[in-house]
């Protein structure tokens, strides 16, 4: 017996559809596979940036979170800090513009100005230069041991820290620290935006950005550099730390607050 076979031929449209469908379902395996590789990375990925962010908190035993009693609000010639506001006083327009007080009154203005900004509303620079028992003549550098004795007269908390002890590293540490616990930094600097001179300048808090505030006492010259006409700076860390005076008998910081 033969058999015969007979070749159907099969309609153009279910061949295209079976291909399509064939297609389709090699995408999604496809995708699916891709999908659960890429979630595996992902895991990994976050896994090491968590033990990266641990390690940082680890090794960096000043760090501390912000808090929102860091954050101040300023105007082109006042700092508000929580409950008080406090001018920025500027040396060469408080005191007679050739006087010793106007060319180093910049410790007597920043001690003042802290000295508001934690409720002694009585407190100006000329109140300052007095307590530190020197007058206008005869006003020269305010040094920190002294700025520490007048912020405890007034029953204000204050500690000396030494940039040359410490290093600038750590002393930038140390600043942070204390500007996310709501305290205040007297620090001496050089440079930057400040002034071409050794020059105290208070770092009040962080605005919404997170840039330190810095209020500045001095109108700058143009020797130095023009910026130091500003009242106040918004600056990051790293300046910070950069133009913190490293060495000599003026070279350190005052942390100030509970």
């Amino acid at each position: 017996m033969f058999f015969t076979v007979i070749k159907k031929k099969v309609p153009k449209k279910r061949i295209f559809t079976f291909a399509l469908s064939l297609v389709l379902t090699t995408s999604i395996f496809f995708i699916n596979d891709i999908s659960t590789q890429a979630a595996v990375i992902s895991t990994q990925a976050t896994t090491i940036d968590t033990q990266k962010t641990s390690d940082t908190i680890t090794t960096d035993i000043l760090s501390k979170t912000t808090t929102d009693s860091s954050l101040v609000t300023y105007e082109p010639y006042s700092i508000t800090k929580g409950n008080y506001t406090t001018p920025i006083w500027r040396q060469q327009v408080f005191w007679p513009k050739k006087s010793s007080a106007a060319r180093s009154g910049c410790g007597y203005c920043c001690v003042a100005m802290a000295l508001k900004l934690s409720g002694v509303t009585k407190a100006d620079p000329q109140m300052v230069l007095k307590d530190a028992k020197r007058t206008v003549r005869r006003a020269g550098p305010l040094k920190a041991k002294k700025a520490v004795t007048i912020f405890k007269k007034h029953g204000v908390p204050a500690t000396q820290y030494s940039t040359q002890s410490l290093g600038r590293s750590r002393a930038g540490a140390l600043i942070k620290a204390s500007l996310d616990q709501g305290k205040m930094v007297m620090a001496l600097v050089r440079g930057g935006q400040f002034s071409g001179g050794n020059h105290w300048v208070l770092l009040t808090g962080y605005d919404q950005h997170k840039k330190i505030v810095v209020a500045n006492s001095s109108l700058g010259t143009k020797k130095y550099c023009k910026k130091a006409k500003l009242q106040y700076h918004l600056v990051t860390l790293n300046l910070m730390k950069k133009t913190l005076i490293p060495n000599g008998k003026w070279n350190g910081f005052v942390v100030i607050g509970k």
